[in-house]
């Protein structure tokens, strides 16, 4: 089951903007099935005649069941992002515990 990425390469700065980026990844992942699921046996089938539509019909099935996962998981992972941002407090412009000016700790 091939296809676009679900989740974007967006990095959210809170929990907020990591639920919102979530919500677009489960409803990427559910709109991938089901547009897979008239489109690859119809690409198939173009290419491969009737071979290819049941392959196609096949992949399709497949991507029914895969890509609402692949959205579930890329949520996951934006809410988690949110949430680190969150801490670390990224909105606010902190990126870390600033390094100490060298040899300033030997003396």
């Amino acid at each position: 089951v091939a296809g676009r990425p679900i989740a974007s390469n967006a990095r959210p700065k809170d929990l907020e903007e990591g639920i919102t980026l979530a919500l677009g990844c489960l409803a990427g992942g559910v709109t991938e099935a089901v547009n897979g699921l008239v489109v690859e046996p119809m690409e198939q089938a173009t290419e491969s005649g009737a071979l290819g539509l049941f392959r196609g019909a096949a992949l399709g099935a497949a991507g029914l069941v895969l890509r609402p996962v692949e959205g579930i998981l890329a949520a996951v992972e934006k809410i988690a992002e949110g949430a680190e941002g969150q801490v670390k407090g990224l909105r606010r412009g902190y990126n870390g515990l600033p390094r100490p000016p060298p040899g300033a700790l030997c003396g």
